[in-house]
């Protein structure tokens, strides 16, 4: 039997149902308030749905959706921000050592 494409089949509403809908790397990343960068990083990882288009990628609706919730219902990770907060005073406080240290050599080097 062969099937043949007529302007019914092609504008019958169950294909376009059926069909999903994509998006370019920079329209996911502007749905997602991310950097087109994150979104090409997301997609190599494959954390999105998505499908190498050439050299750009398409990422699908459901995939986009997906991300999105997850987001929403994900749980800060309290270690990872307390480590973060750690080693930035780290670095605060042997920056300030450093330039501590530099004007006391520089007030004996002035007497």
């Amino acid at each position: 039997m062969e099937t043949t494409l007529n302007e019914e089949s092609v504008n019958d509403p169950t294909l376009e149902e059926a069909t999903p809908e994509w998006y370019t790397a920079e329209e996911s990343a502007t749905k997602l308030r991310v950097h087109v960068t994150t979104v090409h990083e997301m997609c190599r990882k494959k954390e999105l749905a998505a499908i190498k288009a050439g050299r750009d990628w398409r990422i699908s609706a459901q995939g986009l959706q997906a991300i999105a919730m997850n987001a929403v219902h994900r749980k800060p990770d309290i270690a990872a921000m307390e480590q973060m907060a750690d080693l930035i005073t780290e670095r605060i406080l042997a920056g300030l050592g450093k330039a501590l240290s530099q004007q006391y050599i520089d007030r004996s080097a002035s007497k």
